[in-house]
């Protein structure tokens, strides 16, 4: 975290907006209910952040292709 382009706080903005689509998608698709403070949530939460904090930075100009 932090080394983005996005700073610190860019990069916790967006993994709050990994978490949150991962949740909408599973209780959307998957019918998961990704309500309260349990390991499912936790863990779809953890599971989004990571994948749009990677796509991020992969579709970044200028940063190197993985």
């Amino acid at each position: 975290m932090g080394s983005g382009r996005y700073g610190v706080i860019g990069d916790i903005v967006v993994w709050i907006l990994g978490a949150f689509a991962c949740g909408w998608l599973a209780a959307r698709f998957l019918g998961l209910d990704v309500t309260g403070l349990n390991f499912t949530s936790v863990a779809l939460a953890v599971v989004g952040a990571i994948v749009v904090i990677a796509l991020f930075r992969a579709l970044s100009p200028g940063r190197r292709r993985i």
